[in-house]
């Protein structure tokens, strides 16, 4: 008898959800309202970089990464969100202040997002888990999903990469935490995201939190494009600060909390200025064309891309070695040098 693991996240979403939700396959559910197109989006909050990486189990940063891992799949609709709710579960035998961590990560990351808390439900349990539920608007728009690229259009990075693998190798090498980065901080790109909505900037886009490569994957097939890398762009956007690393490697993972977005290659000028008027940068990784995969390389070197999978169900799946195992992967894949 077959297994969830044998068929993986995908297929079980193909086979058996789909056929009960349209739509189903975005960072975020669709509903129409009075108002306009509600969005809406759930996810539980994982053990945080900042203790698995960065080795600090304030449960703070448990409650900083609950509010940005839905505020992201809101960021990816480029919807204008309305708020949180949180369904917290937790062992009655926490201390006061550990619980007031939590919740000041919530209320800090929720302030930072102009995200408002809405509350949800509290219950005692043998182990902590806590799920959030983003809510957002999309008004006079239809919000942004992962189907809409056309081949000729530019595949950008919005955001600030590859600052959370940088800080990450740097503390796993002993050098000393940054805590306001992106390995404890990271922020969503809401208003950036929301703003090239409004202006009619983004044709497709997919939130990163599960790596550059499975998120170029999932954003090729929703739109029916292949995707070719430019990594000569991409070693220009992202060559700040990185010592001998090289920005390749590390916009690869997962962590920065960016967004994969295709445009029309005469806006984009307009998109990296309204990305800096958002405090946000805009860096053209690829450019996407007919066909159906990722690629990398040039001429006769035009590879496909490696499969470095964060898949729910999968045995291939980093989840499955932890944070070791994904960092030797990601320290492997062997990168064309154009």
């Amino acid at each position: 008898m077959s297994t969830l693991l044998d068929i993986g996240e995908r297929e079980i979403i193909r086979r058996f959800l789909s056929p009960l939700v349209d739509g189903l396959g975005d960072d975020c559910a669709q509903v129409q309202v009075d108002a306009g197109v509600a969005v809406l989006t759930t996810d539980p909050v994982p053990i945080p970089a900042a203790y698995v990486i960065g080795g600090d189990d304030d449960k703070y940063w448990v409650g900083w990464l609950l509010v940005v891992i839905n505020a992201s799949d809101l960021a990816a609709s480029g919807c204008d969100p309305i708020g949180l709710l949180a369904a917290i579960e937790c062992p009655s035998d926490w201390s006061v202040r550990v619980f007031e961590r939590l919740v000041e990560g919530i209320r800090d990351a929720c302030l930072a997002h102009k995200i408002r808390y809405l509350g949800g439900n509290l219950k005692e349990a043998g182990i902590f888990s806590a799920t959030g539920t983003g809510i957002g608007l999309c008004v006079d728009r239809q919000p942004l999903s992962r189907s809409g690229a056309t081949s000729g259009d530019l595949i950008v990075l919005v955001g600030k990469p590859p600052a959370f693998w940088r800080d990450a190798l740097a503390v796993r090498s002993g050098r000393q935490a940054d805590r306001t980065g992106p390995l404890f901080r990271p922020i969503a790109q809401n208003e950036v995201m929301a703003a090239l909505s409004r202006q009619g900037l983004v044709k497709a886009s997919i939130d990163n939190s599960d790596g550059l490569l499975p998120s170029l994957q999932q954003l090729a097939v929703a739109s029916s494009v292949s995707i070719t890398l430019d990594l000569v762009q991409m070693r220009g956007g992202g060559a700040a600060a990185l010592g001998d690393s090289d920005p390749v490697r590390l916009m690869l993972g997962w962590g920065d909390w960016n967004m994969v977005c295709a445009i029309d290659p005469v806006n984009f000028e307009r998109v990296k200025l309204v990305a800096k008027s958002n405090d946000s940068d805009c860096i053209v990784i690829g450019v996407a064309d007919f066909g159906s995969q990722v690629y990398w390389g040039s001429g006769d070197h035009k590879t496909v891309v490696p499969r470095l999978e964060s898949e729910r169900f999968a045995k291939d799946s980093w989840f499955s070695e932890g944070i070791d195992g994904y960092v030797s992967r990601l320290m492997a894949i062997p990168i064309p040098e154009a």
